[in-house]
């Protein structure tokens, strides 16, 4: 009868199992090493500068009216003294009575153009009421040196309607415009009011 090993190595094969073990060893070792190698290098943060928090800057202001003119100081009166009457200097008031000689910037005619158009408002507000209103008015304004609205009136009207030129010169009066140059100023605004297409 034959001896049958069924696959069981017999002696002196223990180097060939070794061998297959060293094999594995490299193989794993090999794996494992393209594993690590593939992963991305840490980023190390102490080498880069902090970013440097940004103060908001102060908002531009376009167009800024220039700052009051100083104020004159006034010496105090004597006692028993007649009182002093107002000395006439270069600084311009802020009154609008008398005569206007002011001029009449840019910017300022720009404002008072679009006052005119925002007018619009008053006109289609009264078109609810009459379909057929339509017509040209003429607004007078008197502006102050720092562009408050001194007066503001309907000198001519061919709308026919006293309730749109109330409102016209009511906006009018209720505006703030730039200042004007020189003193108070004088403005006819013209104003045309027809129904859009």
């Amino acid at each position: 009868m034959s001896k049958q090993t069924h696959g069981i190595p017999q002696k002196g094969s223990g180097g060939l199992i070794l061998g297959g073990v060293l094999l594995l060893s490299v193989a794993a070792g090999i794996v494992y090493w393209k594993i690590e190698s593939s992963k991305p290098e840490p980023i190390t943060l102490s080498h880069l500068p902090e970013p440097k928090a940004q103060e908001p800057s102060p908002p531009r202001l376009n167009n800024a009216p220039p700052p009051p003119p100083p104020q004159e100081e006034e010496p105090a009166p004597d006692e028993g003294a007649a009182p002093a009457q107002k000395k006439r200097g270069t600084q311009l008031s802020d009154s609008c009575e008398g005569e206007c000689n002011g001029n009449v910037t840019p910017t300022l005619r720009s404002a008072l153009a679009r006052r005119a158009a925002g007018a619009r408002t008053c006109y289609n507000a009264a078109l609810r009421r009459n379909a057929s209103l339509q017509g040209k008015m003429t607004v007078s304004v008197r502006v102050s040196p720092s562009g408050r609205t001194c007066s503001a009136e309907v000198s001519s009207s061919t709308l026919g309607d006293p309730s749109v030129d109330a409102c016209v010169a009511n906006q009018f009066r209720a505006t703030s415009f730039p200042p004007a140059v020189g003193g108070c100023i004088d403005a006819a605004v013209p104003i045309v009011f027809t129904k859009e297409p």
